[in-house]
């Protein structure tokens, strides 16, 4: 995973698709459903880390934009 699309496709692997009109809503879905794929053990830690770092960078660029 490099970026928020690579993300989503990952987790479309596993069934999951998530859109809403709000994106700030959309990243913080997507985070709770990486969540539950770690505390599932369905994901290895590896892919948690950089799961939440790509979140955590798109977050910070929704909030520069305002």
């Amino acid at each position: 995973m490099i970026n928020f699309y690579d993300l989503q496709q990952f987790l479309k692997s596993f069934g999951i698709i998530i859109y809403m009109k709000d994106r700030r809503h959309t990243l913080s879905m997507v985070e709770y459903e990486v969540r539950e794929l770690r505390r599932l053990e369905l994901i290895s830690k590896e892919d948690f880390i950089r799961a939440i770092a790509i979140i955590k960078h798109e977050v910070n660029h929704e909030l520069s934009k305002g």
